[in-house]
């Protein structure tokens, strides 16, 4: 027997090198798609939860002809602004990322009585580059709500 006649047995270095280059290109493609869509997950779930609020605040409107200016009022834990409901989604999926700004929930100036509610990104989170979430009572609904009066519509 000759050792053409042989077979060999496994890959060669080349073979093995191309297979690397294309699971890594494979790999630099997909993966800052990935993190594109877990940010927008992270923004849903942020703003479904602005949604509650809101829709907690309507409610709350029409029981007694007024925003309430707290989020305890909404019946919200004590803590809310610190730490988001215990045991839910939004504790996992909104707390890691956003952080509520309340400044004017329920006490902006008027008539008629208004509200706004706005959640901004937490340092170092995902959603960094992402914009503060901002909604009111006359249905605002905006990303990116800065100073400067840059916006960018849900």
């Amino acid at each position: 027997m000759s050792n053409r006649a042989k077979k060999r047995a496994g890959f060669t270095l080349i073979e093995l090198l191309i297979a690397i280059a294309i699971v890594g290109i494979l790999a630099a493609t997909a993966y800052p798609s990935y993190r594109e869509h877990v940010r927008k997950g992270n923004r849903a779930a942020a703003q479904s939860f602005m949604l509650e609020i809101a829709q907690r605040q309507q409610q709350h409107f029409l029981n007694s002809r007024s925003y309430a200016a707290t989020l305890t009022a909404l019946g919200f834990p004590a803590n809310v602004l610190a730490e988001f409901p215990a045991n839910t989604s939004v504790a996992d999926d909104v707390a890691p990322f956003y952080t509520i700004v309340s400044s004017n929930l329920g006490v902006l100036s008027g008539p008629p009585p208004s509200f706004q509610l706005s959640m901004q990104p937490i340092a170092g989170s995902l959603q960094v580059g992402d914009g503060v979430l901002c909604i009111s009572n006359a249905g605002y609904r905006a990303r990116n709500c800065q100073s400067d009066g840059t916006v960018e519509a849900w």
